[in-house]
């Protein structure tokens, strides 16, 4: 009896919990996490983009880093959002049914390098990189009249519209873009073919996977599901994480426009 009473206890963590925030002014710490200027992230402008490719440095993200998590596990572990005590979003009103007011999004990271080119798992050992994000509140007040909201506003609202369960919108999924830079890559002696990428916006729908609860939106990113190839340059860069300084940038991919200026998610 006792037994069965523990198992039915469930102690989570509260978000945050595995990674503490640097908010001081100066260089970042070890092992921690601090938001970024928004303004280190390029992203597309108008008009006429796919011409121009002109490009901007993004305006105040629609929400606000609230805290990380980094752990560790067997296998990936999705809807992690159940298994931590999130931020309290209470008292937001986002004033649209289809945005959630907290965005959790969860990066599941290899980490063994794959044995070949031509082997291929969507599972296994690896590292998960939890961002847990609140809306602004400027974001909320633009939500309540999409008629005089920003494009990224508008954009970002119909996106949440076309990723409803069951029926979520393959073509719609595939502009999630996520933006990751490091700040001293050139310290560990990586071949070119890595740091090309670095700081190169990376769509991310094809691996992709979303859970809607009552207040949030989860974003599971599964990089077991790259090609191996992108898996292995991947691994050399996670490998040495911990000596890294990582800026991580997410948007949606604006494309007419009417979407343009892109706008940092978070």
């Amino acid at each position: 009896e006792a037994a069965e009473t523990a198992a039915a206890v469930v102690v989570k963590l509260p978000a945050g919990s595995t990674m503490d925030q640097d908010a001081s002014d100066k260089d970042a710490k070890e092992h921690t996490w601090s938001g970024v200027d928004h303004r280190l992230f390029n992203l597309r402008v108008g008009p006429d983009y796919s011409r121009h490719k002109a490009k901007a440095p993004s305006t105040a993200a629609l929400f606000d880093l609230v805290a990380v998590d980094v752990f560790s596990s067997t296998l990936k572990i999705d809807d992690v959002a159940q298994r931590f005590q999130l931020p309290d979003a209470s008292q937001v009103n986002t004033h649209n049914a289809f945005v959630a007011p907290l965005l959790v999004v969860q990066i599941q990271i290899p980490s063994e390098m794959p044995t070949s080119i031509f082997s291929n798992t969507g599972d296994g050992p690896g590292w998960s990189a939890t961002m847990y994000f609140r809306i602004a509140e400027q974001t909320c007040t633009e939500l309540q009249d999409l008629s005089t909201a920003s494009p990224a506003v508008k954009l970002f609202a119909k996106w949440c519209e076309k990723m409803q369960l069951p029926n979520v919108d393959a073509s719609w999924a595939r502009r999630l873009k996520a933006i990751g830079s490091c700040t001293n890559i050139d310290e560990f002696g990586l071949p070119s073919a890595v740091t090309m990428w670095n700081g190169k916006p990376v769509l991310l729908g094809h691996v992709l996977t979303t859970k809607k609860g009552n207040d949030y939106l989860e974003l599971d990113i599964n990089i077991h599901n790259f090609q191996n190839i992108s898996k292995r340059g991947l691994f050399l860069v996670s490998s040495r994480a911990g000596m890294t300084s990582l800026q991580i940038g997410f948007t949606i991919e604006g494309k007419e426009d009417a979407e343009l200026p892109e706008v940092l998610l978070g």
